[in-house]
């Protein structure tokens, strides 16, 4: 999966085996809490992770109603679930590295 981010969007690209889509959000108020998509972007951003592994962090979404997704070209993703009176659940993930980049 790849995700791109700009000051106005943030988008979820695959490109596999059994086909290929794409996701783009805009920050919006959504018609209720739940639908809202807040971005703060302080640098653009284009990299790509297993989605393997997205797939287990994704597993934990029962245990919040929001997600905070962190990206930077510098440091792994973060994915990180707020569990309400308890604290929050980190998952962390490096970016997949081509041959191209090294």
């Amino acid at each position: 999966m790849t995700i791109e981010t700009k000051t106005d969007y943030i988008k979820f690209s695959v490109d596999g085996d059994s086909g290929k889509g794409s996701v783009k959000l805009e920050p919006n108020e959504g018609d209720s809490r739940d639908n809202a998509v807040a971005i703060n972007c302080g640098e653009e951003v284009n990299l790509s992770f297993a989605l393997r592994y997205l797939n287990m962090f994704n597993k934990a979404n029962t245990l919040s109603d929001k997600v905070h997704i962190h990206l930077s070209n510098e440091a792994p993703l973060t994915v990180q679930y707020n569990v309400q009176d308890y604290g929050s659940l980190k998952f962390y993930l490096a970016p997949k590295i081509t041959e191209d980049e090294q």
